[in-house]
């Protein structure tokens, strides 16, 4: 059947194949009800494209899909017919070790795709049966295509969604994270009559012909086919009051009665097989000879049922998915059941078996052998970080299981684990059956589960709770059962009653840092010499940051990160390193150029954690490295790496990042903007618990008070300083605690009352200097000086702006240098050289906000904005890379480029290929394609030709 109309959408899918040949690629999600016409209009669309690489994912059913499984097998047929090895991507497309979470997966699978060559365009067919796994791999990857030519096209069922389907909470959040959605609607009458002209010359002069046609189908493709096929077989129209199908049933039974009492048969049982099934396996489960087999299925090749899928006659698909649906429906319980039974079992029988296939037809008999089945898949989905589709897995499970099953105990621990995130209740659920199963390792396990739910949801009986499950951790520990659970649940036996750490944190937070300690030091003291136990050592990171030892939280950070990368645990490394940058950078700031090899060090980690696993811990274009440019004074990277970076994809930053975006944006006086993204910091009301889980502990409160207050709330910047207060670790927490007070001194400063702003100014200064933290001293120093000027006191008022400088300028804070000297004009205007400081830091932050304000544009794409800070200090690492490269060219460069960057350019206007230029420079063909993408990012380019036009003009080439 001819493709007509359409037209806006084949112009939608074309517009977004150019961007994605142009290297800007993103998701179409492309929506309708059954038999609309979707896989036709994608069909023709890629037709009309010509040669792209291209690959598609089916998702076979409802609650077939195994995890990933649309994407894995995009992965495997580019693989056959493309070639690139995907050997590094993680399981389950490849077999890189390592922990992989979703975000990390999707990276990985976004830069894999993008290494081919040239645009690539990926199908996923019918995205409303798709896996739980897969929808997150899916929101996860949207945002990283934007930078990738891949373009990702979706179609879905618009009439298979309802407010509780998966599918339908995600679209929104998909469409804001740049996914295009096109809605089908039905057929016009001017498109049926095309239709009519085309297929059927000899009706296309009767415009009665096409208005029944489309009046009594209402547009709907697929019935427009069926109808106009009818038609060509009997030369008249269905007129009002005969029999047309009123729906997909009735118009496929109709075509399924003229075939073969065999063809039915066979296409009966391949319903039950799935989207796609094979010959063999319906020769084994079939009552029927295989030569008269094989001629039922040429007899529904040749009516259009099924589609050969391979060049051998082997494998079929159903040629619309309507068609299965509609012999699945009249399928009565019984006979299906027998079908599963008999697909199952003859699946179970081959060698390397999916478990996951035979798990779903044995469940769907009824047949209790599907519970082996189900616990492989599930174990298989969990090892691969798809907890959703593991936890409906043992689910099944338990559902089959007998009472007394011996595995109910670790099905429910498991069960439990996969859903603590999303579905906190059902999980302590399960705990509390697994407790009540009568085995006593398991009992204990499930005791530590609930603690530790019990800790997230700040639970007052926590501390008590983790004091008397200790000693039943610790008379186990020597237990076989409980070591081998231990590792099911974990990968590996702790050699301590984990229950420790919850009460380690529990004493923490509720101000008994020293209670804290003690049982820190005590589990610290059982690990083997050497090894590194991440729980632990994140535990004593957190007491470090607490108690104000900035120093030794570093070194834990330090410690951590060698180790896990001797290990190849990429994603662990870089979280570590990063957090040692950021306290190293925030607390003694006196040895810059040890802060500055730190950041080095990241940013070649990141490079090679690209390079090795195609993933780093932000989205790809942006760096861990962004709140280091922000301290430097390189604007033009931080607003690229922090700002851009979180407000592009929040999902892929964490916290901590969060949290100086919305502080830089502030700084920059933009409040509303920074309004959208501090609501999505936690927590969201002041009463909230103050949340522990990424060490800013009340950092987000102080953030919000001054957020408040800038917009002209104060009796909300109070609230929010109040809950602050109510910490119980405030006390005994000095960084925490000088960022709270500074809080208040702007709050009472704001409300006139100099003497309160004053003390409360003083007690920041002394707790930031009971902390070591260089950035509160210069934050506080500048609040004093402020203060002494509005108290009529200059000389006070320039001894704490000097001392602000002093400090700004021995950590190389050029950012904070700026902005002191922006304070002091203005504080004491009569001082000399005041005008010109004012002048030069409105000048600079006024071309800062038109960057981040210009429409249509990000920071990353504007003018390089340097800071030239009178007086300051040009030493430091410069560009958009921290320190830089032996031998690499000096001075000023345009656009954020980096000195590495220049060189790559230079290489590429000599002619080089990314190959010979990584022999060159000594790194990958991948680390230079990396290069290049952020290059065509900074200097608005698309391809080398015009790389290399730019560099003349602006000189770095002759």
């Amino acid at each position: 059947m001819p493709f007509v109309g359409r037209g806006e959408e084949l112009e939608v899918l074309a517009r977004h194949l150019q961007d994605a040949r142009a290297g800007r690629g993103g998701l179409v999600l492309l929506g309708g009800e059954a038999g609309a016409g979707k896989s036709a209009l994608v069909t023709a669309a890629l037709e009309r494209a010509g040669g792209v690489r291209r690959a598609v994912g089916l998702c076979p059913g409802p609650g077939e899909t195994p995890p990933y499984d649309p994407f894995v097998q995009v992965v495997n047929r580019l693989h056959r017919e493309h070639g690139p090895v995907p050997a590094e991507l993680p399981p389950p497309f490849g077999e890189a070790p390592g922990n992989w979470s979703a975000r990390d997966r999707a990276a990985a699978l976004v830069h894999w795709l993008a290494s081919g060559g040239g645009p690539v365009v990926v199908v996923i067919e019918d995205l409303h049966w798709a896996d739980e796994a897969s929808l997150t791999l899916l929101r996860h990857i949207t945002p990283l295509l934007m930078d990738a030519p891949v373009l990702l096209i979706a179609t879905y069922r618009t009439d298979e969604l309802d407010r509780e389907h998966p599918l339908w909470r995600l679209l929104p959040e998909l469409a804001r994270t740049g996914a295009h959605r096109v809605l089908l609607s039905p057929l016009s009458r001017e498109d049926v009559a095309g239709l009519i002209a085309v297929v059927l010359p000899e009706a296309a002069g009767d415009p009665e012909v096409a208005a029944l046609v489309w009046s009594r189908t209402g547009g709907l493709a697929l019935f427009v086919r069926e109808l106009l096929e009818a038609f060509a077989r009997t030369g008249q129209i269905l007129r009002p009051g005969d029999p047309l199908p009123q729906t997909i049933q009735q118009a496929i039974d109709t075509k399924m009665t003229r075939l073969s009492p065999a063809a039915q048969l066979a296409l009966e049982a391949a319903a039950v097989c799935g989207e796609r099934f094979s010959f063999d396996l319906l020769a084994r489960v079939v009552d029927v000879e295989e030569d008269a087999l094989a001629g039922a299925l040429e007899e529904a090749v040749s009516r259009h049922v099924i589609t050969p899928v391979d060049g051998e006659g082997i494998g079929f698909a159903f040629d619309h998915a309507l068609y299965r649906e509609a012999l699945l429906a009249r399928l009565i319980g019984a006979r299906r059941r027998r079908w599963h039974r008999r697909i199952g079992e003859a699946l179970a029988a081959e060698r390397g078996a999916d478990p996951d296939v035979v798990a779903h037809h044995l469940y769907r008999a009824g047949d209790p052998r599907a519970v082996d089945y189900l616990v492989q898949a599930g174990d298989r989905a969990r090892g691969t970080g798809a907890e959703a589709g593991a936890a409906r897995r043992y689910a099944q499970a338990l559902e089959m299981a007998e009472p007394g099953d011996p595995r109910r105990p670790e099905l429910l621990l498991k069960l439990g684990q996969c859903l603590m995130w999303d579905d906190p209740d059902r999980a302590e659920s399960a705990w509390r059956e697994a407790e009540s199963c009568g085995d006593a390792a398991a009992s204990i396990w499930a005791s530590f589960f609930r603690l530790t739910l019990a800790h997230l949801r700040h639970d007052a009986r926590c501390r008590q709770w983790a004091e008397s499950l200790m000693p039943e951790q610790e008379r186990l520990l020597g237990d076989r059962e409980y070591q081998r659970l231990e590792r099911e649940l974990f990968g590996s036996v702790a050699g301590y009653p984990r229950a420790a750490l919850p009460l380690i944190l529990s004493l923490a937070t509720s101000g008994e840092l020293a209670a804290a300690e003690a049982v820190f030091r005590s589990v610290r003291g059982r690990i083997a010499p050497g090894a590194v136990d991440v729980g632990l050592l994140r535990a004593g990171f957190s007491l470090a940051l607490i108690g104000g030892r900035l120093d030794e939280a570093a070194a834990l950070c330090g410690q951590g990160a060698d180790a896990a990368l001797a290990k190849g645990a990429y994603r662990e490394a870089l979280m570590l390193r990063s957090n040692e940058v950021l306290v190293r950078l925030v607390g003694d700031a006196s040895r810059p150029e040890e802060i500055d090899a730190l950041a080095s060090q990241l940013g070649r980690l990141e490079e090679e954690a690209w390079e090795r696993t195609g993933t780093t811990l932000v989205a790809p274009g942006h760096s861990l490295c962004g709140i280091y440019h922000f301290f430097r004074g390189d604007w033009r990277a931080a607003l690229h790496h922090v700002v851009e970076g979180v407000e592009r994809n929040h999902v892929a930053f964490g916290g901590t990042l969060m949290w100086y975006a919305v502080r830089v944006l502030l700084d920059l006086g933009e409040v509303g903007r920074a309004g959208q993204l501090i609501q999505l910091i936690p927590p969201q009301r002041p009463d909230d618990p103050v949340p522990s889980g990424n060490n800013l502990m009340v950092l987000p409160h102080a953030l919000k008070a001054r957020y408040f207050l800038e917009s002209g709330d104060a009796a909300a910047a109070r609230t929010w300083l109040q809950a602050a207060e109510g910490w119980p670790a405030l006390p005994s927490a000095p960084i925490f605690r000088a960022v709270v007070r500074l809080g208040w001194a702007a709050l009472h400063r704001a409300e006139g009352r100099l003497e309160e702003a004053w003390a409360a100014a003083s007690e920041a200064l002394a707790a930031a200097r009971e902390a070591g933290s260089t950035l509160e001293q210069i934050e506080a120093h500048v609040a004093l000086g402020v203060l002494a000027a509005h108290r009529g006191l200059p000389e006070d008022a320039a001894r704490h702006f000097d001392e602000a400088l002093a400090l700004a300028a021995q950590a190389r804070f050029r950012m904070a240098e700026v902005l002191i000297r922006r304070e002091r004009a203005t504080s004491l205007p009569d001082l000399p050289g005041a005008a010109e400081d004012l002048r030069a830091a409105r000048e600079l932050l006024a071309e800062v906000r038109a960057v981040l304000r210009k429409d249509g544009g990000s920071a990353a794409e504007e003018v390089a904005v340097s800071l030239a800070v009178p007086g300051g200090s040009a030493d430091g690492p410069p560009g958009g890379s921290p320190g830089g490269e032996p031998g690499a060219p000096k001075g000023a460069l345009p656009d954020g480029l980096t000195e590495r960057e220049v060189e790559v350019i230079t290489l590429v206007a000599a002619g080089l290929t990314n190959k010979e230029i990584g022999a060159r420079l000594y790194i990958s063909p991948k680390t230079v394609d990396r290069h290049l993408r952020n290059i065509f990012l900074k200097v608005s380019v698309s391809n080398r030709a015009a790389l290399v036009a730019y560099a003349i003009r602006q000189g770095l080439v002759g």
